[in-house]
Formats: structure tokens, C-alpha cells, sequence
């Protein structure tokens, strides 16, 4: 993308983004609260920092919820503008059948796409065990709070420095 201000190319951030845990943070052992679309809910103070995070940068979404096995990714961008989160979904993490979690799935697709500027927004446990040149864009969610104002805090020095 070209910023027609400063003819400058704006490379834009890719926010690799889980969803429970990070958009949803109903309790396992509870139903999801479901939207009137009959899907599942999202927190909307998860909701409200993702989009202020989003409104900062030229955002993409890669979706690698495992949520992704189950909708495509029209079915999921539908989803997320009913919800009110209007970014892109660029695309759905693929399915490796050679990895073994989130992790392996994660470093796969990255490197083979070797991406300048992204994030990943997830609580899955296994991401703590990135290489470093990885993880050091990680923002790990803890299940019950999502993505709350320290994670969106975290994303911001991110994205600054």
C-alpha cells in the first residue's frame, strides 16, 4: 500500500489472531453465549481493544483459531463484522498435517511467508515455546481476561518499536 501523503509504502501489520481466549473468554465448562447470528459471542472490551490495536496500523488478520476447521473465511469475516470488527481477514492459517500444535503450525507458515510485520494474539500454552525471533511478537492471553487493555498495551510497544 502506497501512502499518498508521504509516497511512501506502507508495509501493513498481519495479526495472526486466535479467538478463544482472546476474543471469547467464556468458561470452558459454560455454553458460549450465543450472538443473534446463533455463533458464539465475543467480549466486547476484547472486541473494543483488538479494534483500537487495528485502528493504529494498515491491519491483515490470518485466523488460526482452531475455529478455522469448522468456517471458511467469509463465513468467519461475516462473523467478526457482526461483532463489529471490520479489518480483513486476510486469510486462515493452514492445516498442516505435519504439526503437531499452534507453535509448529505458526513457525511453518511464517517462514515460508517471511512476514516483516506481524503479531500473534493468542492463549495457546505451546507459543511459549517459539524461537525467540518469533516469540518476540507474541502476545500470549491468559483464557479468562482475553485481550485485555495490558495485552493491548503489549501489542502497542509492538507496533511502536
Amino acid at each position: 500500500m502506497i501512502n499518498k501523503h508521504k509516497n511512501t509504502i506502507v508495509t501493513p501489520w498481519y495479526i495472526f489472531l486466535d479467538i478463544d481466549g482472546v476474543l471469547i473468554t467464556t468458561p470452558i465448562w459454560k455454553p458460549d453465549v450465543l450472538h443473534e447470528d446463533g455463533y458464539s459471542d465475543f467480549r466486547q472490551d476484547c472486541v473494543k481493544n483488538f479494534n483500537e490495536l487495528v485502528q493504529q496500523i494498515d491491519a491483515r488478520i490470518v485466523v488460526t483459531s482452531s475455529r478455522r476447521h469448522t468456517k471458511n473465511r467469509d463465513e468467519l469475516a461475516l462473523i467478526f463484522q457482526n461483532r463489529e470488527i471490520y479489518t480483513p481477514i486476510e486469510a486462515l492459517l493452514p492445516i498442516y498435517t505435519e504439526a503437531n500444535n499452534r507453535k509448529e503450525e505458526l513457525t511453518l507458515f511464517i517462514l515460508q511467508n517471511r512476514y516483516e510485520k506481524y503479531i500473534i494474539v493468542d492463549d495457546d500454552l505451546s507459543l511459549h515455546e517459539l524461537e525467540p525471533t518469533i516469540k518476540q511478537n507474541c502476545i500470549i492471553t491468559t483464557y479468562s481476561k482475553g485481550f485485555d487493555r495490558e495485552a493491548l498495551a503489549t501489542a502497542q510497544l509492538l507496533i511502536s518499536g
